[in-house]
């Protein structure tokens, strides 16, 4: 049985998970690449606190659905 990234998007969606600025940077080519798809609207990015050293997280099946090949 063949596991598509549709179906990887989904369970990422329903159990809530989240990635680093760095390791989404890496899965979708780049931080450059990233600030775009997050300027766009396309990759939702979020602080959990307003400190201003909070980290910044991804949400994952946002950033496996603009997964570039390597």
């Amino acid at each position: 049985m063949s596991t598509t990234i549709e179906q990887v998007c989904c369970a990422c969606y329903r159990k809530g998970i989240t990635f680093s600025k760095t390791t989404a940077s890496k899965f979708v080519g780049g931080r450059n690449r990233l600030e775009q798809l997050v300027a766009q609207g396309k990759i939702r990015m979020e602080r959990k606190s307003m400190a201003q050293n909070a980290k910044w997280q991804c949400n994952a099946g946002d950033v496996r659905c603009y997964t570039k090949e390597q």
